[in-house]
């Protein structure tokens, strides 16, 4: 993976991987990436500490001082399997939130236009997504529909 393109994300998503062990070197990229204000969020079946909080070992104040970067703005513990579900779910969410807006005359969250233009499937994205029943998603999942799951 090319890092760099890390470097003006302005939303990163973790899903199913563990740095601190496989990727350690990204633990400094994604401490990086929080201290400029970025979001991050973490969707993990294990709690992975370093996708909380790093401190970077090459920095003398951080090592004497205990002092870490928190890294996730949002960490989804959700079951084993249930990323699918999940993901779904926020899909769902920001669909919805599109159609709220536009029937309040306010500017749609998604990109119509762009969508139409630069994707394939959308529209059967689209009628999958409707037809996702919200109690299924969270069953799957194993956590329970928020506003959080609007990214």
């Amino acid at each position: 993976m090319n890092w760099r393109i890390l470097t003006t994300a302005i939303l990163v998503i973790c899903i199913g991987h563990n740095p601190g062990t496989n990727h350690p070197r990204m633990l400094t990229t994604l401490r990086d990436v929080a201290k400029r204000g970025a979001k991050i969020i973490a969707i993990n079946p294990l709690a992975e500490r370093g996708l909380e909080r790093f401190s970077f070992p090459q920095s003398p104040k951080e090592m004497l001082t205990g002092q870490a970067t928190e890294l996730s703005s949002s960490y989804y513990q959700v079951k084993m399997g249930g990323d699918a579900s999940l993901l779904k779910g926020m899909m769902k969410a920001l669909i919805e939130m599109d159609e709220a807006r536009v029937l309040l005359n306010q500017q749609p969250c998604l990109d119509h236009e762009f969508i139409a233009a630069h994707t394939a499937g959308y529209q059967a994205l689209y009628d999958d997504l409707r037809q996702c029943n919200w109690a299924e998603l969270e069953a799957d999942s194993g956590l329970t529909r928020q506003p959080e799951w609007k990214i």
